[in-house]
């Protein structure tokens, strides 16, 4: 066997094992399911609308949260806010001092329409209460609403 065929079948294997995701569950599996808690220590808004939040948990611990939504939004979010993305949702709470912000952790509005078709099944909040700051006790009296 030449060169030129082991080259060809390095390929065509490499190929075959790429993983052939979709749009949704590459957003399914990185946005939604996981779940993140914790105090902002700093955030990384990349080109695109991506924020990289990097929190620290309860117990000390760093993660990584990535939030994708409308530059607004993520401009609100500032260190030492407490973030919480409720997992299998779409949803995110922001918290500072005694008030609460309902964001949704991926804006489906700037996604393709069939990626949007195949994640609209996600949890989500109420449409009329987010990206508006509310106290924690009307957050505490809407919660059962979403």
């Amino acid at each position: 066997m030449n060169r030129k065929h082991l080259w060809i079948i390095s390929l065509v294997l490499f190929c075959l094992s790429c993983d052939n995701r979709t749009a949704a569950e590459m957003y399914n599996e990185e946005f939604i399911m996981p779940g993140a808690k914790g105090e902002v220590v700093r955030t990384e808004l990349w080109k695109g609308g991506l924020l990289v939040i990097h929190i620290i948990d309860s117990d000390g611990s760093d993660s990584i949260l990535q939030v994708f939504n409308r530059d607004e939004i993520l401009d609100d979010i500032k260190p030492e806010d407490k973030i919480e993305k409720l997992p299998q949702s779409n949803k995110c709470i922001l918290t500072r001092k005694d008030s609460i912000k309902l964001i949704d952790c991926i804006d489906l509005t700037g996604l393709r329409q069939d990626t949007r078709e195949a994640l609209e099944s996600i949890s989500q909040w109420n449409r009329k209460n987010i990206n508006r700051w509310i106290y924690k006790n009307e957050f505490n009296r809407i919660k059962g609403i979403n």
